[in-house]
């Protein structure tokens, strides 16, 4: 008698696992700026010690952010999976959008100003902007001490703005915090396709 063939079990992709969870647990992953909007505070609140807390929470979130609204792939290709890679790295991106939409290179190449950006971006990640040929014509108006706050902030809102469009970044833009409105950059999602190889 013949024992049957079975096929190993192919190993499920991290990278999607991960996508699942941001996308239906939520409160698990969710910058505390988002509880604290739904009135908790985030020190006193852990997930898993109230399930039933956990999924108001979480259906909550999902209807505030009206994600996700329909099935999510069981497979991402490579560009999604490389979105996915670049979460430990999520503020960097951020930050590298919001210089961007800064259009001003001094930021990027005088010393003061690219040790303020330290360490959410290293000198490779500014010569990598550099490199990829961040718009430069404005004048530096900012002082090194808040530049990192604004350019940031403007990442984020860009990035929420952007994320509507890519399931990937919907389910990363629960560990930013929540923006009153996104931010519209011109091209934005052709400077976040660059970065998205290069950081």
């Amino acid at each position: 008698m013949l024992a049957k063939y079975q096929a190993p079990a192919s190993p499920i992709d991290e990278k999607i696992v991960r996508l699942h969870q941001l996308a239906w647990q939520p409160a698990r992953f969710a910058h505390p700026s988002w509880l604290m909007k739904m009135g908790l505070r985030s020190e006193k609140y852990h997930y898993g010690d109230c399930q039933t807390l956990d999924n108001i929470l979480n259906l909550q979130l999902i209807d505030w952010r009206g994600f996700p609204k329909q099935p999510l792939p069981a497979v991402l290709t490579n560009k999604q999976k490389a979105q996915m890679a670049l979460e430990p790295r999520l503020d960097t991106v951020c930050m590298a959008l919001g210089l961007v939409s800064l259009r001003c290179s001094d930021y990027l190449r005088i010393r003061h100003y690219r040790q303020a950006l330290y360490p959410i971006l290293n000198d490779e990640d500014v010569c990598q902007l550099l490199g990829i040929g961040c718009p430069g014509e404005r004048a530096a108006i900012l002082s090194p001490e808040i530049l990192p706050s604004i350019a940031l902030q403007l990442g984020r809102g860009i990035l929420h703005a952007t994320s509507s469009a890519a399931v990937t970044w919907q389910a990363l833009s629960i560990l930013l915090p929540p923006l009153p409105r996104a931010i519209w950059l011109p091209s934005a999602d052709l400077w976040l396709a660059r970065l998205e190889r290069l950081l």
